[in-house]
């Protein structure tokens, strides 16, 4: 093959003579495309002329395939595979055989077969070659991939021969016999660009072109760069100098061509794009200066292209409570600004809820409800359009029918007229692209119901692919097989240890080693590897024109890093120490980099002081019973956050029934359970079968209400099996309840008030007990209690002091003598709390505690109660909010660490 090398200059005459110019891949077309047009412009030439003959070489083929069909009949007619039918096309061959294993991904099992399939074809490979490499063991469990191979061709190509299909490797190998018969088609010179050690296949079509017309084989004219070689102590750091580099070099030169080029960008995507953003947005640059070309999967660059298959779930007659909480929050679904808060309501509602599996009829039903925040007309009317069109559709139906009831049912549920959706038309593109290539897949299934035609849906999306070129940005991030045969001005090759250069690189399990060995397969040896390394590296410098940059990080997060061998054979220039990230900017959000700069130009900088003092004005909009209390004793801001601004966590949606509802139902099954037995006397009356019946029935009813509230759950054999778990808890229980001195309950679930100057909250006391010497507060815990402290004065749990406070401003059951925690939890039954004397329980009473006993009596130790409490009703009237927690403990399950900012201050007081 000639050598003979060129550039844009002495190929322009060509072009515009009208000869073909071929060459390897796209983007090297559109190079050709751009620079000629560049000199075009250069010579002032902008008359209207036909576009040049520029083309990749496997666009070109199938236009050649085109022309013959009209020339010559005896070729046939077939339907030419683009890459995601063919990928396609294998994962059903591979899913459907009998060499299929449950251990086998499918995905990239059906990549490996399909690249063993071209490498086949480009190579001259007979699949006769393959058949000594099959395994020679008859035990028919086990799977050789040579074998396996095999088989899936067999079934591949049987199945094309029917549908009378053809990929594109096997149209080139079809065509070629044809085209030696019928060359007049060609056209009378062909340029073949940068073409370097094609496969035999390509080389046999290039001798065809030789022999019927006059081809000539050019590559670029070689520069001669300065080159540098750099080290750095990480990837990071080398990242922020590339993108300071590629800066400085359009501030020098705006017309520059800057490759940065690198092995791993889309494992380091992020970093790409947060580093370079703070290196361009200071001069309002942003994306249009650089492009990182190689990030060409659109799931990651557009998530909410993803998202959309996720508003189609809402067909389906039941939907997880978890995905439709998702769903409601996404700014794809059609919504107006009312609605936002309703939506938020709703979620909190489903989740408060804590049902696992929503039907979509009551999701339906909620939305219309007008009396609930959560109202939402807009939705419930979508949702119900989307229903009528659902159910007008067949059980099962072809890809054309689900591509037009999705396009429809998004119509419904989707993009809002007033175009509130961000990059509404660059997803509306994809999603274009997206049904086409659902659509194109239609050849392999006749017929899917909704579930397998919207899982169809998901896979298209995951592997759509950009077929963007933004060759126009002055900075392109390119991995090395993109930035093969570019021309550049400045290029960064980044990242160059032994580990990553030569690039990972492994040989396809389907075709032997010995075969690939034999037949000079890519990567197949140790020494093509390197050589290939080699070669590209030494390409990139000679397409370079004036800098090139080889470096190379020392260390990563676990291990140090040695530089490639390769580096050594490269002659280097010492170049001026290269400019250095701004590692603040580098490190923010790209939303943030702007306020970043912008407050870094100011000169002078104002600093507030904020007040920790904002008094309430409204007391009797205060809601907050007990948590009120609690939540100003543990960190004054939580109080304000929590009571003043209604800030609330959304409850965590788990698999199973919340402890909260089995508490409750706890609850109830007490409650019922003292309105039978009234007494501690009538409870040791009863003979072991009454009593029993007794708990069986204060069961049933706990039970009632947990079926009602969870019957997803709520079957048979689980409602047996918390049945036998209650019966047995409670028989313990009542065991507990014997312990104590006699008592008659008085009341439960008693309404109660306490009120501090306007603040007044409202209580329900679980029960109330008349003792020989006063009254005993209790409160029912299902889970395990850990003992308060009883003189702090910030109480953590201030609940029985709280009940005692209220009941003695209420003046009706002031002599209260006991609080008391009943702890009713099978790890540990008993009473836990205090008392002014110990024969209410056993080691209940103040005397116990001999540190409190030595400071207070009963009586002084309500006045210390009730002087904490008022204390802090009057901290919060006054409106103190600082952030000030009890101690660590106190943010250990707060949910307010992002508001209050608590952690920052701390890192900023250890530093």
């Amino acid at each position: 093959m000639s050598d003979i090398h060129t550039d844009i200059v002495s190929l322009s005459s060509a072009i515009e003579s009208g000869c073909l110019i071929l060459t390897p891949n796209h983007r090297s077309s559109v190079q050709v495309h751009e620079s000629y047009g560049e000199l075009r412009r250069a010579n002032a030439r902008t008359a209207v002329k036909r576009s040049p003959a520029i083309f990749p070489i496997d666009i070109w083929i199938p236009t050649i395939f085109q022309e013959l069909l009209h020339t010559d009949n005896s070729l046939p007619i077939y339907t030419i595979l683009d890459s995601s039918q063919e990928l396609a096309l294998w994962q059903g061959i591979i899913r459907d055989s009998a060499f299929n294993s449950p251990l086998l991904n499918l995905e990239n099992a059906a990549g490996s077969v399909l690249e063993a399939h071209r490498l086949l074809i480009q190579w001259k490979i007979g699949l006769n070659s393959l058949q000594a490499y099959k395994s020679t063991i008859s035990d028919s469990a086990y799977l050789d991939d040579c074998s396996a191979f095999l088989y899936w061709q067999e079934q591949y190509r049987h199945y094309c021969k029917q549908e009378k299909l053809i990929s594109f490797s096997e149209l080139l190998q079809t065509i070629l016999p044809v085209l030696k018969k019928n060359a007049a088609i060609l056209p009378e010179k062909i340029i073949l660009l940068d073409f370097n050690d094609p496969p035999p296949l390509y080389q046999e079509l290039f001798e065809v072109l030789q022999d019927n017309t006059e081809l000539q084989y050019l590559s670029w004219k070689r520069f001669q760069p300065v080159v540098d070689k750099q080290s750095f102590p990480d990837s990071t750091a080398e990242i922020k100098a590339a993108a300071s580099w590629s800066k400085a070099v359009l501030e020098k030169n705006s017309s520059a061509r800057i490759g940065i080029i690198s092995t791993d960008i889309q494992s380091t995507l992020p970093v790409y794009k947060r580093i370079f953003d703070a290196a361009f947005t200071a001069e309002k640059e942003g994306s249009n200066a650089f492009f990182i070309a190689s990030a060409t999967d659109i799931s990651k660059e557009l998530p909410l292209l993803c998202e959309i298959p996720s508003i189609l779930k809402f067909n389906q007659e039941e939907i997880s409570t978890l995905e439709a909480c998702e769903l409601l929050r996404s700014p794809l679904l059609l919504a107006s600004e009312a609605e936002e808060h309703a939506r938020a309501a709703l979620e909190y509602q489903l989740r408060n809820h804590a049902q696992i599996v929503l039907r979509n009829a009551d999701l339906r039903a909620l939305l219309c409800q007008s009396e609930k925040p959560w109202f939402s007309p807009l939705l419930h009317q979508a949702l119900q359009q989307a229903e009528i069109l659902r159910r007008q559709q067949k059980y099962k139906q072809n890809l054309h029918s689900w591509s037009d009831f999705f396009t429809q049912q998004l119509t419904i549920l989707l993009w809002p007229d007033d175009e509130s959706i961000s990059k509404q038309s660059l997803l509306l593109t994809y999603w274009q692209q997206a049904l086409a290539d659902f659509k194109k897949l239609a050849f392999l299934y006749p017929a899917l119901n909704f579930s397998e035609a919207l899982d169809l849906l998901k896979q298209v999306l995951l592997k759509l692919r950009s077929s963007v070129y933004r060759q126009e940005a002055p900075v392109q991030i390119l991995n090395p097989q993109d930035a093969f045969g570019l021309r550049f001005t400045h290029l960064w090759f980044l990242g160059l240890t032994d580990l990553q250069w030569p690039d990972k690189q492994y040989c396809n399990p389907f075709i032997p080693l010995p075969l690939q060995r034999k037949h000079k397969l890519p990567d197949s040896s140790p020494e093509l590897v390197y050589t290939n390394a080699q070669n590209t590296l030494q390409s990139f410098i000679d397409n370079t024109a004036d800098q090139v940059i080889l470096s190379h990080p020392r260390a990563n997060e676990s291990n140090e890093l040695t530089v490639s061998p390769l580096l050594e054979s490269i002659d280097t220039t010492t170049l001026t120490q290269l400019i250095e990230a701004d590692s603040i900017s580098s490190q923010l959000h790209p939303a943030s980099i702007q306020t970043y700069l912008d407050s870094n130009c100011l000169e002078d900088m104002e600093l507030l002081h904020e007040g920790i003092h904002i008094k309430v004005t409204d007391a009797s909009a205060i809601r907050g019973g007990i948590n009120l209390i609690a939540n100003q004793a543990e960190c004054p801001f939580k109080a304000y956050a929590v009571h003043r601004l209604g800030a609330q966590e959304l409850p965590e949606l788990r698999y199973g029934i919340p402890a909260r509802d089995l508490g409750s139902m706890l609850h109830k099954i007490l409650e019922h359970l003292w309105s039978l037995l009234k007494t501690q006397q009538s409870l040791n009356s009863l003979q072991a079968h009454e009593l029993e019946q007794v708990i069986n029935k204060a069961i049933e009813t706990g039970l009632q209400y947990l079926q009602k509230k969870h019957t997803y759950f709520m079957k048979p054999a689980y409602l047996k099996l918390e049945k036998d778990r209650l019966v047995h808890l409670l028989s313990k229980w009542l065991n507990q309840e014997q312990l104590r001195s006699s008592f008659e309950v008085l009341e439960q679930e008693y309404q109660v008030e306490w009120h501090y100057a306007d603040l007044k909250l409202s209580f329900k006391v679980d029960r109330i007990d008349k003792l020989e010497n006063g009254i005993a507060v209790v409160d029912y815990k299902s889970g395990l209690v850990k003992n308060p402290v009883w003189d702090d004065d910030r109480p953590s749990y201030p609940q029985l002091l709280l009940y005692a406070e209220a009941l003695r401003q209420e003046q009706k059951y002031t002599s209260v003598n006991a609080l008391l925690y009943a702890q009713v939890n099978i790890d540990e039954l008993l009473y836990k709390g205090l008392s002014r004397d110990n024969v209410v329980f056993p080691k209940t009473g103040i005397s116990e505690n001999r540190q409190l006993a030595e400071i207070y009596d009963w009586y002084t130790l309500g006045e210390y109660w009730q002087k904490s409490l008022n204390s802090l009703a009057r901290e919060f009237l006054d409106g103190y909010l600082a952030v000030k927690p009890k101690s660590p403990d106190s943010c250990q399950y707060c949910h307010l660490t992002a508001f209050c900012r608590i952690e920052e201050v701390d890192r900023l007081r250890d530093d």
